[in-house]
């Protein structure tokens, strides 16, 4: 396993050593080296160029290549526009922009491709570590930072917030942004037109298809495997890929019996319409054994329990980004920057609470004018940007391709335009439309059917539910 599995690096500067077998594309006055495991597509219209990292996705036509996306994507007559057309495609992916006066990185909707980048705007990584190869690292000068970075609460979770790192001179691209590289800045590109209202029915329906095609297209190019639980992302996904061909499994953690619901729920649903199901048991903590080159490859790199058999060479495709638009933070109105930082896991930590009192004063208008909820885009530009990715990125780093369907800000965009009490992270009444259109007989096996959730759905009953949440997180009592 080489050193910096499934990154990049754009930069003015070629490193000595290690990426000698890497791909390089010249991009400006710039070199673009990628990892050999990753697609690089390139186009070239009339006014710009086009190069692409990754693999996008259409689900209109989902026997396109990359290559025909490019292409499409090369004919629009401005930036803006290839921004606009990107937004209904899928994927994990980055997208470099050159024209005479340009030069853009683009990442997908969630940033799931990460892209850090140095305060001069020399050099471009998917890690800070692999930046340190052309521009030094500088320490950190603020002492609330300092202190962050060693706390019990960083090093548990290691995970970045904001657009901060461990070191003062790399910062990372949150999603719903672009680096603007000749003018040395950050540009925000969405959200800037108000959200249209769309009823139950329409945005079911519209999602169904949408999902449908994605799968179609990620099946089409590759050989995949999908995990199946007892929750709701998991659940769509499986009935939107009833007609592929789709290897389906569950992890069984460490701490789950056999009659947890996570392995009898999927057993049910998938022996409903005829599938194969596999059940894939933990390895033991002290018995995993991680790819060489893995720990140095990665920023706080997790070790986390990995199944004992995986599917080699097959695209892993999950449920995350779905939670978006599952109201994962819940109602709170009003959160103040103290709030975030106890929802997001960072309890109390100064210089995030410092971080995110600015995310709100930059963003809380742009949101409220365009009919955006602000736990929404702060569970999206957050947590997806930064927990969500990394384990993307660490997925990589172990051989290991991961592809979440649900990123698509055209998708995304059409599951936030309905009403938020219609999609309750416990009780989804857009998810469970989705799956009646899907397949309606799968309503019949219940979602997550475990002790917490049947005391949420009695504290809702009592109309309590919302009041007791607002309380503990206010108080900082809930568990995040």
């Amino acid at each position: 396993m080489s050193l910096f599995q499934g990154q990049f690096l754009f930069t003015k500067q070629i490193p000595e050593s290690h990426l000698t077998d890497w791909n390089k594309v010249e991009i400006d006055d710039y070199t673009l080296l990628s990892h050999p495991s990753l697609n690089i597509t390139s186009a070239k219209g009339n006014n710009f160029e086009l190069h692409l990292i990754g693999d996008v996705y259409e689900w209109v036509n989902p026997f396109q290549t990359n290559q025909q996306i490019l292409n499409s994507l090369v004919k629009n007559p401005t930036f803006d526009k290839v921004l606009e057309e990107l937004a209904g495609y899928t994927g994990r992916f980055l997208l470099f922009y050159l024209s005479s006066d340009a030069l853009h990185i683009v990442n997908d909707a969630c940033a799931q491709h990460e892209v850090y980048y140095n305060n001069s705007f020399t050099a471009f990584g998917s890690q800070p570590k692999i930046i340190e190869l052309v521009d030094k690292h500088s320490p950190l000068t603020n002492k609330a930072a300092n202190n962050f970075f060693k706390s019990k609460s960083f090093l548990s979770k290691k995970v970045f917030y904001g657009n901060k790192t461990h070191v003062h001179n790399i910062k990372h691209l949150l999603p719903n942004h672009h680096l603007d590289i000749k003018n040395k800045r950050i540009v925000r590109n969405y959200p800037f037109e108000p959200l249209n209202h769309l009823s139950l029915n329409e945005a079911a329906g519209r999602a169904s298809l949408m999902l449908k095609g994605f799968l179609k297209a990620i099946a089409h190019r590759e050989r995949i495997a999908l995990a199946v639980t007892a929750g709701y992302d998991s659940r769509v996904l499986f009935l939107a890929s009833l007609e592929l061909p789709c290897n389906y499994f569950v992890q069984k953690h460490l701490y789950m019996t056999n009659t947890h619901h996570d392995i009898t729920i999927p057993s049910q649903l998938t022996k409903m319409f005829g599938k194969e199901f596999t059940i894939i048991p933990d390895i033991p903590k002290q018995q995993t054994v991680y790819p060489e080159g893995y720990e140095t490859s990665i920023d706080f790199p997790r070790f986390l329990n990995i199944p004992s058999v995986l599917y080699q060479d097959y695209t892993y495709v999950n449920g995350n980004i779905s939670e978006i638009a599952r109201n994962y933070y819940g109602y709170l109105k009003k959160p103040s920057a103290r709030n975030l930082a106890f929802l997001n896991g960072y309890k109390n930590a100064r210089a995030v609470i410092n971080e995110y009192q600015d995310w709100i004063d930059s963003n809380e208008n742009l949101f409220k004018t365009n009919g955006y909820n602000l736990l929404d885009m702060f569970y999206w530009e957050e947590r997806m940007g930064n927990w969500a990715a990394k384990a993307k990125t660490e997925g990589c780093a172990m051989g290991q391709k991961f592809i979440s369907p649900f990123n698509s800000r055209l998708l995304l965009t059409i599951l936030l335009s309905t009403d938020r009490k219609l999609r309750d992270s416990h009780s989804n009444v857009l998810y469970n439309r989705t799956i009646e259109l899907l397949e309606p007989e799968a309503l019949n096996i219940p979602i997550n059917p475990c002790r917490k959730r049947k005391i949420i759905e009695f504290m809702r009953t009592l109309r309590i539910y919302n009041t007791y949440r607002y309380i503990g997180i206010k108080l900082q009592m809930l568990k995040p």
